[in-house]
């Protein structure tokens, strides 16, 4: 089962876009226990006087979707907004905007569900999305004893990383919403309702806001596509030292007390409008050989943008510590619309599947993970 196991990590590195661990030093073996080793922690946001009252939410084990629907009904709210998404395989803390609730209890606790809530602050505005700047994270790291010294090595080591969409991103135990978001866009919605829902009969219809998260997930696949290219033909360290060629412009990341200027690139989109850069040049590549322009304008239908996202990122604050166990425990902070998933695969040849009782491509089921 653990030879089976390495081949399903294999093949869902590469259906999520990251062709590259060849490019990759050699890699220990590591696991992530999830939820309870993965936590991830949004910093207080700006205060400013609106209509809202804000929570600090922790979950476990809930989409943030189910988080905000979850909390929403137990306040009786009108509407729930959330500057980002966390992991559902994780501890999550971060925050939620209330509008409008029929009450406001200071503690909440819902029964049988992964979910508690504090009250902080009433009568403060709605975020802006990605108005937090970045993400703290506190993981557990599972490593045979002899790799901990150089792991630690390596981690202290690392500075750039390339800026991937991550694994959860497309579903780390059903990595296929990639799949169905590239059918919606081609107008095969029964397909991709079979494939979403293979254990219902007849026709169905699938939830509009769950379709969005499919398309994006397209979107992200084309751009791990772009990315990966980018980082096999050229190395980390050319595209620092190059990056007003590299990008289609340069932008800073918000991290905790770290000012860092990283190329970036345009998202694929309707309205994408490529340049004379590298990047627009690998991107346009990527789009003809996935036959993916006349997808791009299907987007627009979804409500799915482009924009700018940078093509590195780099942790910040980064200390490591020993437990009893003498696992590793890494503590970190991201730049916000890093994964952390992302940045601990350049450091170890992560287990995606462990946890997983069964994974799924497409129509597919491959195999149960015991």
């Amino acid at each position: 089962m653990c030879l089976f196991s390495h081949y399903i990590n294999r093949v869902l590195e590469c259906l999520w876009g990251i062709a590259d661990h060849n490019r990759l030093p050699t890699r220990p073996n590591a696991y992530i226990p999830r939820p309870e080793g993965f936590i991830v922690v949004e910093p207080r946001p700006l205060e400013i006087q609106g209509d809202y009252s804000l929570y600090l939410v922790k979950k476990k084990n809930l989409t943030t979707l189910q988080a905000t629907g979850l909390l929403k009904s137990m306040l009786g709210a009108r509407k729930v907004t959330v500057s980002g998404l966390k992991d559902k395989e994780a501890i999550a803390y971060q925050y939620m905007y209330v509008l409008d609730p029929q009450r406001t209890p200071r503690k909440l606790h819902a029964i049988g569900r992964y979910l508690e809530a504090w009250l902080v602050k009433t009568n403060i505005s709605e975020p802006w999305k990605g108005s937090h700047y970045y993400n703290i994270f506190r993981i557990l790291i599972r490593l045979n004893k002899q790799d901990i010294e150089p792991s630690v090595s390596q981690i202290n080591a690392i500075r750039y990383f390339p800026n991937y969409f991550g694994p959860q991103r497309f579903g780390t135990c059903k990595p296929d919403s990639h799949i169905s978001g590239f059918l919606m866009l081609r107008r095969e919605h029964d397909y991709a309702y079979r494939i979403e829902y293979p254990e219902r009969t007849g026709r169905g219809r699938i939830p509009d806001k769950i379709v969005k998260f499919m398309v994006q997930a397209y979107q992200s696949y084309l751009w791990n596509r772009a990315l990966s290219s980018l980082v096999k033909t050229y190395s980390i360290e050319y595209i620092i030292e190059n990056k007003d060629d590299i990008g289609d412009r340069v932008i800073r990341l918000y991290c905790p007390q770290s000012k860092i200027r990283v190329p970036a690139g345009v998202l694929p989109s309707g309205n994408i409008s490529l340049r004379e850069s590298l990047w627009s040049q690998i991107l346009g590549k990527i789009l003809d050989q996935e036959q993916a322009w006349d997808l791009l304008e299907e987007m627009k239908k979804y409500g799915v943008s482009g924009g700018i996202r940078p093509i590195l990122s780099r942790p910040c604050r980064s200390t490591i510590k020993y437990n009893n166990e003498n696992n590793v425990i890494a503590i970190f902070s991201l730049p916000r619309g890093s994964y952390a998933t992302v940045y601990l695969r350049e450091l170890f040849d992560l287990d995606w599947v462990k946890q997983c009782k069964e994974v799924r491509l497409g129509p597919w089921r491959l195999a149960a993970i015991e």
